[in-house]
């Protein structure tokens, strides 16, 4: 019975003309679950806040109120017999309100939270909306919603992150199409704020997209390209750099950890420059390695396929820039990205090999899966040809990170408090947190002890391997010639190892990530953190600080 029905409906999609005959597929839903298809039917996200004390009862949001008093008070009732709490929803359907099939019902906590948690580093308001959000969006998404309108609440930019976040799923490999839905802002006056938190969602799942999708179809000059095709829409300069280009620049260390690969390595440049030329660079050096398996220390088996995101810190970078450009944040930025693979190969690093940084370190290869300390050294001393006032690190370096924070935080490692400062209002206000680890001369002097050799990159038997890594790559930062005193440029290393390569499983928070689908982090983190430096720091230039405030 089952059978026959099934097929009777897709007999339905044949269309026959004289000399045709033309099949269409049914489309399948955007969260991938079996038997479903996005259908024209459009629901409603709202939301309602915790019982007050009054009258016990739940307050609805501005919207959820002119939706209840539309359906005559019937959506008060439903309320009242099941209440809806923070991180949950619950979906009505059919209740006659105009223009809309289901209307999703999510919690909000408590109506005045406490807006900035220091113990969670966290902007709670902020954060409920994304999961009231993310959870309505899904429900409907569910049901078959094609489009979806979504209410402002009180921070439409983190509503927009929420829902367009909790929507994407990677399906780029599927035969067939599938459609998103369609999700806009429901009457709402700040429509900026909701353009500003699309574009934040927009960045980071093209950054989930390039972690998520397999090696195979992102070789260095694959993945190269797409980077060059989107990022040169919106006035951002892309520099690919070859072989010999990097010979002629004594970038002999990178040329050798990515011998392994029959695909030869590319140096991208990113540059974007959104402000006067005095007020100054931030410079960004992204681990780009497209799959590593450990090389002759192969990785397990099991697990393995996760690296394919081992490139996820320079799909985070190629996102911000995006972001910045789209945004039009009056602020200079460049990056340097090595593209490469870490294979196992005759050609590889051996341990004990012996490398030549590019500023005459030689530095002892004892563990060829520690590729990436050797590799970014290099392209962390490169930068300094940019003359920056600060150099970021963003990379997948150490599992031993998300042993320590899961998938919760990004370990930050720095001397310089200020900037760990404004990393950290800038995770605050993201809700992309980071969590500042030690960089103490006890982690440089592991990598420094050995009377034959200036740098090693064996783990030490103790622990510390994060902070060890960091440490490794911040003896390669250069120095600032520019005052009479040289001092080290002020350097910011983020391991994303759990926030970037890893995704998360079924029973973990932050329901607006799909499992097993990469989350593109810390993509907010970056673009928040250059938002914050551009237009709330003081600028040294006139025209600069009139360009800020045009960006909003």
């Amino acid at each position: 019975m089952y059978k026959t029905t099934a097929v009777l409906r897709c007999l339905k999609n044949i269309q026959v003309s004289e000399n045709l005959v033309k099949f269409s597929v049914p489309n399948r839903n955007f969260n991938g679950g079996p038997g479903q298809s996005t259908s024209s039917s459009s629901a409603l996200v709202i939301g309602v806040y915790d019982s007050n004390e009054k009258d016990g009862q739940q307050e609805f949001t501005e919207a959820g109120q002119k939706v209840n008093d539309t359906s005559n008070g019937l959506l008060r009732e439903l309320v009242n017999k099941q209440p809806i709490t923070l991180g949950k929803a619950q979906v009505y359907s059919h209740l006659g309100i105009e223009g809309f099939t289901h209307i999703a019902l999510a919690g909000l906590g408590p109506k005045n939270p406490n807006r900035l948690n220091h113990t969670e580093q966290l902007n709670e308001e902020r954060e409920n909306i994304r999961l009231a959000a993310a959870i309505g969006v899904r429900k409907v998404q569910n049901k078959g919603a094609g489009k979806i309108s979504v209410e402002g609440f009180t921070e439409p930019e983190a509503a927009a992150e929420g829902s367009m976040l909790a929507a994407y799923d990677y399906n780029a490999n599927l035969s067939i199409d599938v459609t998103p839905p369609a999700i806009s802002l429901y009457e709402h006056s700040d429509t900026n704020s909701w353009a500003s938190g699309e574009i934040n969602a927009e960045c980071q799942n093209w950054a989930r997209h390039l972690s998520h999708a397999p090696a195979n179809l992102k070789l260095p000059e694959m993945y190269a390209e797409e980077i060059c095709d989107r990022l040169t829409r919106y006035d951002i300069r892309v520099d690919i750099r070859k072989k010999d280009w990097m010979r002629s620049r004594n970038l002999h260390a990178s040329l050798e950890a990515a011998k392994s690969s029959c695909h030869g390595p590319i140096l991208l440049e990113l540059s974007y420059c959104g402000a006067a030329p005095e007020d100054g660079t931030v410079a960004f050096v992204g681990k780009g390695n497209i799959f590593d398996s450990g090389a002759l220390f192969i990785k397990p088996c099991k697990g393995m396929y996760q690296f394919r995101a081992d490139m996820a810190g320079a799909a985070a970078i190629c996102a911000a820039f995006q972001g910045i450009a789209r945004k039009r944040i009056p602020i200079n930025i460049r990056a340097a990205i090595l593209l490469y693979m870490n294979m196992p190969s005759p050609m590889g690093l051996k341990p004990g090999d012996i490398l030549q940084n590019r500023n005459s370190k030689y530095m002892r290869a004892s563990d060829p899966d520690n590729d990436c300390r050797l590799v970014l050294s290099e392209i962390v001393d490169y930068v300094g040809t940019y003359v920056p006032d600060v150099i970021v690190g963003v990379g997948t370096f150490t599992k031993s990170i998300s042993d320590a924070l899961g998938i919760s935080a990004t370990g930050l490692f720095t001397r310089n408090y200020p900037l760990f400062t404004e990393f950290h209002r800038a995770g605050l206000e993201s809700g992309d947190r980071i969590w500042r680890m030690p960089l103490w001369k006890h982690f440089a002097h592991l990598n420094t002890k050995y009377p034959d050799v200036d740098l090693d990159n064996r783990t030490a038997r103790s622990g510390g391997d994060p902070s060890q890594a960091a440490a490794f790559l911040e003896e390669s930062v250069p120095l600032d010639l520019t005052c009479c005193c040289p001092t080290v440029r002020p350097y910011v290393h983020l391991d994303c190892f759990g926030t970037g390569l890893l995704a998360q499983t079924e029973n973990e928070a932050e329901p607006y990530y799909r499992k097993g689908v990469k989350m593109g982090r810390p993509t907010r983190l970056l673009i928040q953190f250059l938002y914050h430096r551009a237009c709330l720091l003081p600028k040294k230039n006139k025209s600069t600080e009139v360009a800020v405030k045009k960006a909003w």
